[in-house]
């Protein structure tokens, strides 16, 4: 299975995907399935390091007025880039990217583990999750790397005062998380519902749980605040 394959079959066809390519019962294709995924991430990782670094060495930071002060900021911020050492911060950060991104999957799989557990799922075992994971995650990563092409490329050249670009890249982002969080639950669902033979309402419940853990969590901080100020 390629992983122009993985990302066709997970995104779009997961109705087909979770019940032909059974990661539980087929060591070769969960094999498969973790290997795309870290391919995907390492490529989404490469991308977003030469788009900043490209950003920063070839555009301008600051306004200018004419094409020879382009032309000359150019220049300039080609030839200093190695001596400021913009591109060793670019590569740590995308570095601690790909990093969040190992551990994600490992949280969202912690957290839905008991759940299956609680409702009486006691043959599934922590690594089958994982790889179950990694797949429903697409959506999330996919979404992370666009709105981090869109801050190396629009929201570094942002100016100060500027808030109704500000605001749409705000609204942008928030709209991308939405859609990939509900295109998360549309794989969870059918991954649940075919692999591990979840209804319908525990499926929903068992994709939800990180969700409702993470709003409990805000709540209990929002309580705290105001009890102590």
């Amino acid at each position: 299975m390629t992983v122009l394959s993985y990302l066709k079959n997970t995104l779009f066809r997961p109705e087909y995907y979770f019940k032909v390519y059974s990661l539980q019962s087929n060591q070769i294709q969960s094999n498969y399935s973790v290997k795309n995924f870290f391919i995907i991430l390492i490529s989404f990782t490469i991308l977003l390091t030469c788009t900043r670094v490209l950003h920063e060495s070839f555009f301008s930071p600051v306004k200018v007025t004419t094409v020879q002060d382009v032309s000359a900021k150019v220049e300039e911020n080609r030839k200093n880039y190695g001596q400021n050492q913009g591109f060793v911060f670019v590569l740590l950060s995308k570095i601690i990217y790909a990093l969040i991104w190992i551990l994600i999957p490992i949280l969202l799989t912690l957290i839905r583990l008991p759940i299956l557990y609680f409702i009486g799922e006691h043959k599934v075992r922590f690594k089958e999750l994982l790889i179950t994971t990694l797949a429903t995650s697409l959506p999330l990563l996919l979404s992370s790397f666009i709105i981090s092409v869109m801050y190396d490329l629009v929201l570094s050249n942002y100016t100060i005062g500027d808030f109704e670009t500000l605001k749409l890249f705000f609204l942008i982002c928030f709209l991308i998380l939405l859609v990939s969080w509900i295109w998360e639950g549309r794989l969870c669902f059918y991954a649940f519902t075919v692999q591990y033979d979840q209804n319908n309402g525990r499926a929903i419940l068992t994709w939800l749980a990180p969700s409702l853990l993470f709003v409990d969590l805000l709540a209990i901080n929002l309580v705290i605040q105001i009890w102590f100020p």
